[in-house]
């Protein structure tokens, strides 16, 4: 098996300190700026264990207290300013600066408040409720504690109005809750917001448009910030360069979403020269007629080719669907050619990604893999090694462990927001608090997306169907001790409210929580 210790070097993305980077590191994603390392940190890994949380989010005890946030120490802080080089991150703290005067500022929106509650006042009788438009402002101390209070209530008795078919009621609630939020406000203000109110009106509308003008820049600031995606992508690619055999010709990689591509060239680095790299994009249906995707293929395949080249390492990228791409690899069977690992990558439900996918594709990507991994042990090309292929699932979405002791849509959607919660919590307390409008952007274009009531129940519908890895006749490959310590470090583990834990029969499966609450978790298996 190829060892983990060649990784350290040559992966870069994956570390906490923003420092220098070499010529070659910042050749990759030229137009994004993807340069994302940090340094080394020393601590030792906690112990292997499961952490629970509240099946009822509407509890307010499950809120952290807004009066104790934690705070990181100014010379640990994630995104210290003074950390990051001057040259190669001035454009995204430009572009950070600059959104301070692309959002109304604190003081417009109290400004406009004050004179909307005047003329309100003043011409209450010549005006009905419903022609009243809801503006977004700066909660205020008191009404934040009042929010704080009331909004988990009134989430709780919608979910159960609707569950209950009382439509009249869960409109009278559903007004009650969109009077209380707002996308600058409380973490449970801003989950409410996002899961009612998301781009709906025209200031909605506008916060999205002036987000997505600076998409990339955000990405870059995004990923670099918030250990999610870098979590489930160094973890997937460190089990994917243990598990390549010693006399392996060739690894194709086969990416169930490929998106940007900023997973792939810390491996490819890292298999080295000797070993030619494909990667396969499936294209799926949906992508035909895609057009809030932001990653273009023939943009990615371009970059990740002139990455690898300036390492002067063999690479080949090809996007195709499902049923193409099983018999591309059947026809290379057939004719016998190198010694071939198949490394299946499944990524879903990770912020970053902005978009969601079907459980449906997945358990038709995850069926195609078993398959093919099988069927590669009898073919005379296979390694002499069994060990023939691998699957690396990286799950935000979690579904089928959400519904397992639901006893109801209510119970699901309790977990939900217990999950995003957490999540926005985390992106709150990492973040400087004189970008708040930046944060702002970030969740418009990579939270948002997932938060939605609705999309909600259509996932509680889907998921009835059940992904059960064992069903799909799986075996969880386990996760080395160096894997987890590596992990751990990335995270800042015993220095930030991230934790890292390994779980699973088999110890195939490690989480990224937020305070005990799981945000990403990664398995493998084959």
């Amino acid at each position: 098996m190829m060892q983990s210790q060649f990784l350290q070097p040559s992966w870069p993305y994956y570390n906490n300190n923003f420092t220098e980077s070499s010529p070659n590191e910042a050749s990759f994603l030229n137009d994004l700026d993807m340069d994302l390392h940090m340094g080394d940190c020393n601590f030792s890994p906690n112990s292997f264990t499961n952490s629970e949380y509240s099946d009822d989010v509407f509890s307010v005890t499950n809120f952290p207290n807004v009066n104790t946030p934690f705070m990181f120490p100014q010379e640990q802080c994630s995104i210290n300013l003074e950390e990051f080089d001057s040259v190669e991150f001035s454009d995204v703290f430009e572009w950070m600066e600059r959104s301070e005067n692309s959002f109304p500022s604190q003081q417009q929106y109290c400004e406009e408040e004050s004179k909307e509650s005047e003329y309100s006042s003043m011409n209450s009788c010549e005006m009905s409720s419903a022609s009243i438009q809801p503006s977004l402002v700066f909660p205020k101390e008191d009404m934040e504690v009042d929010n704080l209070l009331s909004i988990p209530h009134l989430l709780k008795a919608y979910v159960e109005a609707m569950e209950n078919e009382q439509l009249e009621l869960a409109k009278v609630i559903l007004r009650r809750i969109t009077d209380k939020v707002s996308p600058v406000g409380t973490t449970v203000e801003r989950l409410a917001y996002y899961l009612f109110r998301a781009f709906e009106n025209q200031g909605d509308h506008y916060l999205n448009q002036e987000s997505k003008k600076n998409y990339k820049k955000t990405f870059k600031a995004f990923y670099q910030i918030f250990p999610n995606g870098k979590f489930a992508h160094f973890t997937a690619n460190s089990a994917i360069l243990e598990a390549i055999p010693e006399d392996t010709e060739t690894v194709h990689i086969i990416d169930f979403d490929m998106g940007e591509g900023v997973q792939w060239p810390p491996l490819i680095e890292a298999i080295g020269e000797r070993i030619l790299v494909k990667i396969t994009s499936i294209k799926w249906t949906e992508d035909f007629d895609d057009s809030t995707c932001q990653w273009k293929f023939e943009e990615t395949k371009k970059r990740l080719e002139d990455h690898a080249k300036s390492f002067g390492i063999k690479l080949k990228v090809e996007e195709m669907e499902m049923e193409e791409m099983v018999s591309e690899i059947m026809k290379i069977r057939e004719m016998g050619v190198g010694r071939e690992f198949l490394a299946f990558n499944c990524m879903v439900g990770l912020p970053h990604m902005g978009r969601g996918r079907t459980r449906r594709h997945v358990k038709e990507f995850l069926w195609v893999a078993k398959e093919l991994i099988r069927s590669s042990t009898t073919c005379p090309s296979s390694s002499s090694n069994s060990n023939s292929g691998i699957i690396a699932f990286g799950d935000g979405d979690f579904v089928e462990e959400s519904i397992q002791n639901c006893s109801g849509f209510g119970s699901f959607f309790d977990g939900n927001s217990v999950k995003f919660h957490a999540l926005l919590e985390s992106m709150e307390l990492q973040f400087p608090t004189h970008f708040a409008e930046a944060r702002i952007a970030m969740e418009c274009l990579f939270v948002a997306p997932y938060l939605s009531f609705q999309a909600w129940f259509n996932k509680w519908e889907e998921s009835k169907e059940g992904l059960d890895f064992c069903q799909l006749g799986l075996e969880g490959l386990r996760f080395s001790g160096e894997n987890l310590v590596e992990a751990q470090i990335m995270v800042r583990e015993g220095e930030s409210p991230y934790e890292v834990r390994v779980e699973g029969e088999n110890d195939n499966l490690m989480a990224l929580e937020w305070r005990g609450t799981p945000l990403v978790r990664v398995s493998t298996w084959r």
